[in-house]
């Protein structure tokens, strides 16, 4: 029998280190594994530092092409000396000129070699399926050409993001009337080329269907966790009788002050009206955080909460099974974005505080009892006495709820549908 095969083209990708290419190495590992050949195109990097996630594709199933961009380095790095930063200076005004929609998508020099490499790996290998995921968001439109060039392509959509619907990251909230015009123009291209539309969250769903009268090749496919990557130690119990330990971990982001700020002001109230607080609670934070939330946490002169940076995944599991509780902080518009810290957490089977306004991450943590959701209004109303009742172990995670549903080894069987 002549096997599935499958060109992923994604932007990051491992070797390359970052979040962008976790969600499809782990699908890739997971088609590998139900024997599908699969080929991937990404970005070629200098950036030495490897991904997490380059164990997942070590397989002989999956072939991985990497491309240069003609991405400046300027634009692909934070500029630090004075000769990059008058090149990013000139890259910025030479892109206003040329460009159309988004100055800073990474994907804008990429189109001819991109296209000219994806058409010879698809006829080389006789490949049927492409999925190309997004952001950064040209890739889409710019591989909706492949369609173009051959009709009996199963061309996919990935997002991981939302595109033109996006409110507060990737510079949309800045955006003039006319490059926003030409990000929509570019979307719904690629939305009507496509075969199959997948978001990761039901919401970005919705906003794919009311781009097109096509609406029943839009899905979800959520993130999710992979078993592989989950302590076996998991199911035992925190050892630490001493303090009730709160854990963060991943990117804090810029625009989450409505809800981060009154977090670290209700913090320092209780250090103060209870002395026994510090002993009784951590905060523990692992990864980025921004300069003027950990500035202020040193202002505050916070005893609870201890600042990590990033320590590599096998560490992390350590810190997994030590806390009793997960913290997530969400922007004002992402309250509906189950991100993967989400699923790495509820593999977990601990409850999980979220910080954002209401939305559907909420509205699943409290309808299973697997977590709470706080707003701004509530850090001052049932903030405390929730922090309190997880210390006193009186909320617990509903060990009932089925969290084999998120596995990347399950859901790869639903992507497993839409493959030709």
């Amino acid at each position: 029998m002549t096997k599935k095969k499958v060109l992923i083209i994604s932007y990051t990708f491992p070797p390359k280190s970052g979040i962008g290419g976790r969600r499809w190495a782990k699908f890739a590992k997971y088609l590998a594994k139900m024997d599908y050949l699969v080929y991937v195109i990404c970005a070629k990097h200098n950036n030495s530092k490897e991904s997490e996630w380059f164990s997942d594709v070590k397989d002989k199933r999956i072939k991985i092409f990497q491309f240069d961009t003609g991405l400046p380095d300027c634009l692909e790095n934070l500029p630090i000396n004075v000769w990059q930063k008058l090149s990013y200076r000139f890259w910025t005004y030479y892109l206003k000129i040329i460009s159309k929609g988004r100055l800073y998508d990474k994907a804008f020099f990429w189109r001819k070699k991109l296209i000219k490499n994806a058409r010879s790996i698809i006829s080389n290998n006789g490949i049927r399926n492409v999925i190309v995921t997004i952001p950064p968001y040209r890739l889409s439109y710019y591989c909706s050409a492949l369609k173009i060039w051959n009709p009996e392509l199963n061309f996919i959509i990935d997002y991981r993001d939302p595109w033109t619907d996006n409110k507060t990251f990737h510079e949309f909230n800045t955006l003039t009337e006319k490059r926003r015009k030409h990000e929509l123009f570019m979307e719904m291209m690629a939305i009507k080329l496509a075969d199959k539309v997948i978001s990761s969250t039901n919401q970005m769903t919705l906003w794919a269907k009311e781009k097109t009268n096509q609406k029943e090749k839009c899905i979800t496919i959520t993130n999710g966790f992979d078993k592989d990557d989950v302590s076996s130690d998991v199911l035992i119990p925190n050892n630490n009788n001493n303090k009730t330990i709160f854990l963060f971990a991943g990117n804090l982001y810029n625009g989450i002050d409505y809800v981060f700020i009154p977090f670290l002001n209700k913090i320092k109230e209780l250090e103060l009206n209870d002395i026994a607080f510090t002993d009784k609670i951590e905060f523990r934070f692992f990864g980025n955080i921004p300069t003027q939330y950990s500035n202020l946490i040193c202002e505050l002169n916070l005893r609870s909460i201890r600042i990590n940076g990033f320590i590599p995944q096998n560490d992390l599991k350590k810190e997994y099974i030590c806390a009793d509780c997960f913290l997530m902080f969400s922007v004002p518009d992402h309250s509906f974005a189950f991100n993967t810290k989400f699923f790495e957490y509820l593999s977990y089977r601990k409850p999980i505080i979220h910080f954002s306004n209401p939305g559907d991450v909420n509205d699943v943590l409290e309808e299973n009892s697997i977590g709470i959701g706080i707003g701004p209004d509530d850090i001052n109303g049932t903030f405390p006495s929730k922090l309190y009742e997880i210390q006193a172990n009186e909320f617990t995670f509903n060990n009932t709820f089925p969290i084999d549903e998120y596995s990347i080894g399950n859901l790869v069987k639903e992507l497993d549908k839409i493959l030709v």
